[in-house]
């Protein structure tokens, strides 16, 4: 536990923020494959934690805030890789352009949605904002029906796909998700991720 904790404070401090648009080389594959094989034992969320924000308005940061990640090109390829070392294959750098080949044209982000009711994202859309200029989801996909995590407190997960020829990935945007009972907004600045 120990050491696990000092690996990813001492990768806190070498990885350095190099902007989501990394060129995808079979240099950066390797880094986004050995940060997937080396933390395969954190749980999912912890993760996943340097690529989540909370909604914006949140009164409290917990396990029932609403969450928005940004799956760049990197954290794609690391969680293809913590996924099969979880499962004992291997994982080479054509699997990596195989895992990236379906998000080309993509931005994607996912949402964790908590609340009380079970159709908390029905109907759910999103858009992007960067400045003066919005962007919509091609695709808001909720993956099944919401599920209990505590006592009366269900949680929705989404995915979010944007075009990638409209989205600036070198400039803050603004996720914002809403239906007909709530808006959801999420600040990414979008060159801040690895």
């Amino acid at each position: 536990m120990r050491v696990g904790l000092m690996v990813i404070l001492l990768m806190t401090f070498l990885i350095k923020p190099v902007g989501a648009v990394l060129p995808v080389t079979a240099e950066t594959i390797g880094l986004a494959q050995d940060y997937g094989r080396q933390n395969a034992g954190l749980a999912l969320a912890d993760f996943l934690r340097a690529w989540t924000v909370y909604e914006e308005n949140a009164e409290r940061l917990n396990d029932t805030t609403d969450q928005a990640c940004f799956y760049t090109p990197f954290l794609l390829l690391a969680a293809d890789a913590r996924d099969k070392t979880l499962e004992g294959a291997a994982v080479g750098v054509s699997d990596g352009k195989n895992v990236l080949e379906p998000y080309n044209c993509y931005v994607v982000f996912s949402a964790n949605l908590f609340g009380t009711e079970q159709s908390l994202a029905d109907g759910a859309e999103a858009m992007l904002r960067q400045g003066s200029k919005t962007v919509n989801a091609v695709v808001v996909y909720k993956v099944s029906q919401p599920e209990q995590v505590v006592d009366g407190v269900l949680c929705s997960k989404l995915y979010i796909y944007f075009m990638k020829n409209v989205v600036d990935l070198k400039k803050p945007a603004e996720l914002t998700i809403v239906n007909d009972r709530h808006e959801r907004k999420f600040y990414f600045n979008l060159a801040g991720f690895k």
